[in-house]
């Protein structure tokens, strides 16, 4: 695999021409795939809807396990803050 150092200078920042021309072609086929700028705007707006779903479901897992919070608190946090931001994008 063929490595380039981008700067002889700063450490860590290199070049790796296979996985630039992987990308390129991986976006290619992704665009040509979904034929129209209007499926690939659905694509992208359920795939951010499900990040944020579990980004819910990690910041609910991080205040039960690690915060020790009171069962109400828990229960009611995620849901007020996180929770239906996700739920009114994903049913429109």
């Amino acid at each position: 695999m063929n490595i380039l150092h981008t700067s002889g200078e700063e450490m860590g920042q290199v070049y790796v021409p296979a996985v630039n021309w992987l990308l390129m072609v991986s976006v290619f086929v992704l665009v040509l795939s979904f034929k129209s700028s209007s499926a690939l705007a659905s694509a992208y707006g359920i795939a951010v809807t499900g990040t944020m779903i579990v980004d819910t479901i990690l910041a609910f897992i991080i205040i039960q396990a690690l915060w020790q919070m009171d069962k109400d608190y828990q229960r009611d946090l995620p849901v007020d803050v996180f929770g239906h931001r996700p739920s009114v994008f994903l049913l429109q």
